[in-house]
């Protein structure tokens, strides 16, 4: 396989933007419907739940220097058994990719172009990445690059512009929530921007220009992604208050509709709008690198091009299939994708680093 390799300030921007992802515009609504007005304190929560994750995710990396966690599956539990265990963490990774696929689809059919089908911008999408990383993920880790500075500067005019709307009176009274549901709401926002940074550890190793250096560089992204997701939930339940917020679909796109200054600056959902796929396509991408490096290592092979389009029409199809309706993907992103997330990002990865440790024990 190509490896291009990416500086630090190159993966911590993917691990920003891959952080935020999603989570800015699916999950306010949930959370809100939940624990209502002390949403905002799920995501703060989150981030010390992040931080525990990014110890075990930089346990490993030191554990195992210059291994894939796909390589490493195979030296702790053997060829045959650890190989059919990392194909089950890549196909995880392509679900949680289709996933994020059908997000971007109903989103697009649903408040840009009604009339568009979803299989069409699905495919659009689908050759945007084909391009993408297509081209190297050197390239890919450089285009992003240079979207991130319009990712901030979008992220502080929304910011600048609804801080005339805050109203305090939206989060009073606080903690009023039940400790199990304010749990519940920490473990989804989790399950969306931590755990699955273990999807890294597929391709960190070999993508990574001083790889020694991911641990420090992993703990400063994810804190800085955390700040940018936080102070956006956090916005919205501010402003809207969450009885408005639990009842919208995408409750950041319609915080942005409430701005209005001097009837000359109205209507900025489009910055929404842009952040969101900024972010989107990043998480999409390293899903889906993340997945198909993950097969390559297993099956043994390098050849990445050949792979590369089938893969893509299999994500294209599956991303319109594999939710019937929103109200399905809400339930299972408040049951079935947490459970299954902790399996196979976090339950995985620290049976891994007990399998390790304990190896290095008994050699020793």
């Amino acid at each position: 396989m190509q490896h291009s390799k990416i500086t630090l300030r190159q993966y911590q921007i993917l691990v920003i933007l891959f952080t935020v992802g999603t989570t800015i515009l699916i999950t306010p609504a949930g959370i809100a419907a939940e624990v209502g007005q002390d949403a905002w304190l799920a995501p703060l929560a989150a981030m010390g739940l992040g931080l525990l994750l990014v110890l075990l995710y930089n346990g490993i990396s030191r554990a195992a220097p210059g291994m894939a966690i796909t390589d490493l599956c195979e030296a702790v539990f053997g060829v045959w058994l650890g190989k059919a265990l990392s194909l089950l963490f890549v196909a995880f990774s392509f679900f949680a990719a289709s996933t994020v696929f059908y997000d971007v689809g109903k989103f697009i059919v649903t408040v840009i172009m009604p009339e568009t089908p979803m299989l069409f911008v699905n495919i659009l999408f689908g050759v945007l990445l084909m391009y993408a990383l297509g081209s190297g993920f050197g390239t890919f880790a450089r285009m992003i690059e240079l979207l991130f500075p319009w990712f901030v500067v979008l992220f502080l005019v929304m910011v600048l512009l609804l801080l005339p709307e805050i109203d305090i009176r939206n989060v009073q009274p606080l903690l009023e929530a039940k400790p199990g549901k304010l749990l519940w709401s920490v473990c989804m926002v989790a399950s969306l921007s931590y755990m699955p940074l273990a999807v890294f550890l597929v391709f960190q190793p070999f993508e990574l220009r001083d790889p020694e250096k991911a641990p420090g560089a992993l703990l400063k992204a994810v804190l800085i992604g955390g700040t940018f997701s936080s102070a956006i939930l956090a916005l919205t339940i501010f402003v809207l208050g969450a009885n408005v917020t639990s009842l919208q679909e995408y409750p950041v796109y319609t915080l942005a509709q409430k701005v209005s200054i001097g009837k000359f600056i109205e209507r900025i959902e489009a910055i929404v709008a842009g952040m969101w796929l900024i972010t989107t396509f990043v998480k999409v991408s390293v899903y889906f690198y993340s997945g198909q490096s993950g097969l390559l290592r297993i099956a043994g092979r390098t050849s990445y091009r050949a792979i590369l389009l089938p893969l893509v029409l299999l994500l294209v199809l599956i991303s319109i299939r594999i939710f019937p309706n929103s109200a399905f993907e809400n339930r299972f992103n408040a049951t079935g994708w947490i459970v299954s997330a902790f399996l196979v990002w976090v339950a995985f990865p620290l049976v891994l680093l007990i399998g390790v440790k304990l190896k290095s024990f008994f050699k020793n």
